[in-house]
């Protein structure tokens, strides 16, 4: 549970860089069903790593670049 955690942790303490209200809650609604659909997953299978390879992409497209 503490790497999911800690993946969890870093997607929401990024500092985002998003254009508008439409954009956030666009967002986190894609984050939240694949966060779900990953939650439910078995560790080791070909669709856990595919959800967690689909989180990082969709944070990496909105991540303010530093």
């Amino acid at each position: 549970q503490k790497p999911c955690f800690d993946f969890l942790y870093d997607l929401v303490t990024r500092e985002y860089k998003f254009d508008d209200k439409e954009q956030v809650r666009d967002y986190f609604l894609r984050l939240t069903g694949l966060f779900k659909n990953f939650n439910y997953s078995s560790e080791d299978s070909p669709d856990r790593a595919k959800y967690l390879k689909q989180m990082e992409e969709l944070a990496a497209s909105v991540t303010a670049a530093v």
